[in-house]
């Protein structure tokens, strides 16, 4: 069987002819940016204290397994499960004792624990904010390394 293909026309996509297009979430990032995140560099198994905070949520400061970070956001382990939207103190020494807030994304049993992955959001009692998510995040490479995660 012969099949012939029809050209397709080309579109003018400049501003003057595009269709305007209402805005949804201005600060979204770009589904190109998020994907190019996975191939961040990424630290892996440290012993962090986090304070999971809300309604219904004081329990204070607890330990956690970091199992990998980013500029962008974090991987625990932990022993019970936080759920989305949930935000977290994560404390971290910087200049001075800082918390960085994360916001939890997913939170998946795993081994017989939940692993959470959660967003930086920024930093509270740090006087010096510029450039926050790049000195948190050299802070969590400098923890100790853990040798074995529970199994």
């Amino acid at each position: 069987m012969k099949t012939t293909s029809t050209p397709v026309p080309s579109i003018d996509r400049t501003s003057a002819n595009a269709p305007a297009r209402p805005v949804t979430n201005p600060g979204a990032v770009p589904a190109a940016a998020v994907s190019d995140r996975r191939a961040e560099a990424r630290a892996a198994r440290r012993a962090v204290v986090v304070m999971p905070f809300g309604p219904g949520l004081y329990d204070g400061f607890e330990h956690a397994t970091m199992t990998d970070c980013s500029l962008h956001g974090v991987g625990l382990w932990m022993d019970h499960p936080l759920a989305p939207g949930t935000h977290f103190f994560l404390k971290l020494k910087l200049a001075t004792v800082a918390l960085a807030v994360y916001a939890v994304k997913h939170c998946e049993p795993c081994d017989g624990g939940h692993h959470i992955g959660a967003a930086f959001s920024h930093v509270v009692g740090n006087e010096d904010r510029d450039g926050a998510a790049d000195r948190i995040y050299e802070a969590l490479l400098a923890l100790p390394t853990i040798e074995a995660l529970p199994e």
